[in-house]
């Protein structure tokens, strides 16, 4: 019995031995597995990217069973994905930390730190003044530059830069552009910023030109933004250039006649006054004996309702066109531009030219492209209008693409600097006369208006500047009116008339000479100083005494012409009292016979009888039988009732009719006692009257 407890407990001692001994092993052999394998670490620490850019975090001895993490500190700069893929996000520094999980243990791998670089704009670039042909690289323009990346730029003007994916800019012309600029990298595109660039600097119109035969090509026509400053010559690497071109500074001048087609290579050279040279470019001419549209003329803007002739204003200029020859127009859109040439509505076309020349029809090989646009103030007049008190009075269109369909009306915003009035006989379109009085600045703005309504469509404005005149003062033992005065006038009821400033001495006159005159229908006695209206020439020139004699018809102006010694005293204005011309104030006299009208339109300055005449068979069919054998009883002209006399006055408007005179104040009704004499009555303003007769005629 105690043997056999004793041979069970020696057994199970050596069970739990035999338990310990293979849980031992089995440790010592984890333990020994577990130290058998390698740390996982960084291949590489740090790594640099741009914004959009990708970086994959490489390790050393990853496990195969184990879960990789990757966690950045700044998402806003550098994400990453699961599986180690860092994407640049914004300019800075970013931390990526790096930890796996094996057998429910988690193990940290390290840090890795990303560098993210920007594309940006040089703070100095928003802005930017550049010369033609420049080229702006993108590391002029950027303070870092990815050279894996593309860029998109946009242009407000492809004519100013044109642009390349490697973000290359070519300046190509004078002008400004907004440039947008874009990068494209990793198929991801990023708005890098704006640039207004500014290009100054000659540059050549077009790259071919032509030339006829004993033809000029002038400098201005192959060349804008010239520096007057600058010398430009030409060369050519054509030999026999010279046998038909002369090449000066001044344009390309051909020299002889011919009928064959010669090419030429010709490069533009500008030297500055500091001796810098520049290339502007190489431009192929053709010299040729054939009618051709120019470049500079192959692109026209018009206004609406303007009719397109062969003209170089407003119009289509073909050079070198054949003697006998016709040519027509041919619009591809006929809504823009009507078959008879008429600009009908705004918008742009082609227009094709067909020459008819000995019986044979041709087309041009260039088109015109014509856009039919709104009117604008002219570019000259933009930049600002610059004169003298002594200077010359401005007379001419201050628009481009003036609008036939409309009137055109002006306003100074200071009319003691200059005055502005219209000009010419085109009254649907007169132009502008700019009359400066003294020193100073004020702008002028410009109005179309709608005829028929009070509607001002407001075109623009220009300032004008008004300067002294430097020049000295003239001989006062040589003087003469027009020496010192520019212009009188004399205004009273709203009736301006212009007075003569004598060249021969200082009398200034007001009398008939071309329509104007002061009638005797003014009231003398009511004149005063501000009747008058005297522009000298230098503002420096004072009116300082007036006075007047003879009840008003007299006056006589003291002017100071700068210093003591040149006083001019006495000098006269004699307003010349004469018989009012009936032409300023009676638009036309209508006479009816029945059914015959007789209208009296040549109405000259003295007349006061007015005749007009019937034939026989006219007085018969109305009735009048005194005229005619056929009838035994014969029926008198003064017992007819359809004989009717109207007298129709001119209006007055001071813009439309200004030599319709205000000092009519009233025209009686014609009235007869036998149809045959008619008289009326004409009242003036200071009462006097003037009796007028219409008689009536047998042809």
């Amino acid at each position: 019995m105690n043997i056999a407890k004793k041979t069970n407990d020696t057994k199970n001692k050596m069970l739990i031995i035999s338990l310990f001994l293979v849980l031992a092993s089995v440790f010592c052999f984890s333990q020994k597995s577990y130290a058998a394998t390698k740390k996982t670490t960084l291949k590489t620490s740090s790594a640099s990217i741009y914004v959009n850019g990708t970086y994959t975090i490489s390790l050393k001895n990853k496990l195969k069973d184990a879960t990789y993490f990757y966690t950045s500190n700044k998402t806003s700069i550098a994400k990453v994905s699961a599986k180690g893929v860092i994407t640049g996000r914004g300019k800075g520094t970013a931390k990526i930390n790096v930890r796996y999980k094996y057998k429910d243990t988690f193990k940290s791998v390290g840090t890795f730190k990303v560098t993210v670089s920007k594309s940006a704009l040089k703070k100095d670039y928003t802005k930017v003044t550049a010369t033609v042909g420049d080229v702006l690289k993108p590391s002029d323009y950027l303070n870092s530059v990815n050279d894996s990346a593309e860029y998109e730029i946009t242009s407000s003007s492809s004519q100013v830069v044109s642009v390349a994916t490697n973000g290359a800019i070519t300046c190509l012309k004078a002008g400004t552009t907004s440039l947008t600029l874009h990068e494209v990298y990793n198929k991801k595109s990023r708005k890098i910023g704006n640039i207004e660039l500014t290009v100054i600097g000659a540059s050549l119109r077009t790259d071919y030109f032509k030339i006829a035969y004993l033809n000029t090509l002038s400098l201005d026509k192959i060349v804008e933004n010239k520096d007057e400053d600058a010398i430009y010559t030409f060369t050519s690497d054509s030999t026999d250039i010279a046998r038909y071109l002369d090449l000066s500074s001044s344009g390309i001048i051909s020299t002889v006649t011919g009928n064959s087609v010669q090419l030429f290579n010709i490069t533009l050279v500008e030297i500055k006054t500091t001796g810098e040279t520049r290339n502007i470019g190489t431009f192929k001419l053709e010299l040729t004996n054939e009618p051709f549209i120019a470049e500079a003329d192959q692109s026209i803007k018009i206004g609406l309702g303007a009719t397109l002739s062969l003209s170089d204003y407003e119009g289509i200029n073909i050079t070198n066109q054949r003697s006998g020859a016709t040519y027509s127009f041919k619009p591809k859109d006929t809504s823009i531009i009507s078959n008879d040439m008429v600009a009908t509505k705004y918008g742009t076309t082609t227009v094709e030219i067909e020459e008819t020349y000995l019986n044979r029809v041709t087309t041009l090989d260039e088109t015109v492209q014509v856009t039919v646009t709104t009117s604008s103030i002219k570019k000259e007049l933009s930049l600002g209008y610059t004169t003298m008190v002594d200077g010359d009075i401005y007379g001419d269109y201050p628009v481009d693409c003036r609008d036939h369909t409309k009137t055109y009306y002006y306003e100074a915003e200071n009319t003691s600097i200059c005055t502005v009035t219209t000009g010419g006989t085109n009254k649907d379109q007169d132009y502008l006369v700019i009359s400066p009085l003294k020193v100073g600045i004020t702008s002028i703005s410009v109005f179309e208006t709608v005829p028929g309504t009070s509607r001002k469509e407001r075109v623009g404005n220009f300032k004008v500047t008004v300067k002294e005149d430097t020049s000295e003062l003239p001989d006062i033992t040589k003087l003469k009116a027009s020496d010192i005065i520019r212009s009188i006038s004399f205004t009273h009821n709203d009736k301006t008339v212009t007075g003569i400033v004598s060249s021969t001495n200082l009398m200034c006159n007001f009398y008939d000479n071309t329509g104007g005159l002061i009638d005797y229908g003014t009231k003398y006695s009511d004149i005063t100083r501000g009747n008058f209206t005297m522009i000298l020439k230098k503002s420096k020139y004072l009116i300082t005494n007036v006075e007047t004699n003879n009840g008003g018809s007299i006056w006589t102006f003291t002017i100071d012409l700068g210093d003591s010694s040149h006083t001019l005293v006495n000098v006269p204005v004699v307003l010349v009292s004469s018989r009012l011309d009936p032409s300023t104030f009676i638009d036309n006299i209508v006479v009816k016979l029945g059914t015959t009208t007789n209208k009296i339109t040549s109405i000259s300055a003295t007349d006061t009888t007015f005749t007009t005449q019937f034939t026989a068979a006219q007085y018969v069919a109305a009735g009048a039988t005194e005229y005619s054998s056929n009838y035994a009883t014969k029926v008198p002209l003064s017992s007819l009732t359809n004989v009717t006399c109207i007298v129709n006055q001119k209006t007055y408007n001071s813009i439309n009719t200004p030599t319709a005179n205000a000092a009519v104040t009233k025209i009686s009704t014609p009235v007869t006692s036998n149809n045959k004499t008619w008289s009326f009555t004409v009242e003036f303003e200071d009462g006097t009257k003037q009796a007028y007769t219409v008689v009536l005629g047998l042809k």
